[in-house]
């Protein structure tokens, strides 16, 4: 509160806290209908220490997501061939959707297993796929 009217007043908050203390109390003037000053002082009792109460219903465990297959990056990274598992560089094999695979080859069967449109295959498998 006290840097919200620092920050309206362009000042500092110990400039503010010295233009609205009145009698150890943070009080705002303003004028009444018939135009006397009065005085609107805000809040200042405390509050009421809110106690938690631990239940078992309450879950305490995050709810997490467990992948089966890792993410297009980690599949870069790791730099094998899904396909044959030669180690080296790896291309991505991407296809429109799946269901326009009929799962007649071997990397039709394997994305269809995946659930995956793409898949890291080395430069020879990527060759064999596109013949």
């Amino acid at each position: 509160m006290y840097k919200t009217f620092a920050c309206k007043l362009e000042s500092s908050v110990r400039k503010a806290c010295r233009k609205y203390m009145k009698d150890k109390k943070f009080s705002v003037p303003y004028k009444d209908s018939k135009g006397r000053i009065k005085y609107r002082t805000f809040y200042d009792e405390g509050f009421k220490k809110k106690t938690v109460r631990r239940e078992a219903s309450h879950d305490n465990i995050p709810n997490t997501i467990v992948c089966k297959y890792p993410s297009l990056t980690a599949r870069l990274k790791e730099k094998t061939c899904e396909l044959c598992g030669k180690e080296g560089d790896t291309v991505i094999h991407q296809i429109r959707n799946l269901k326009s695979l009929k799962g007649n080859n071997e990397w039709e069967r394997k994305m269809i297993k995946m659930h995956r449109k793409t898949l890291a295959v080395c430069t020879s498998c990527n060759e064999k796929i596109h013949e």
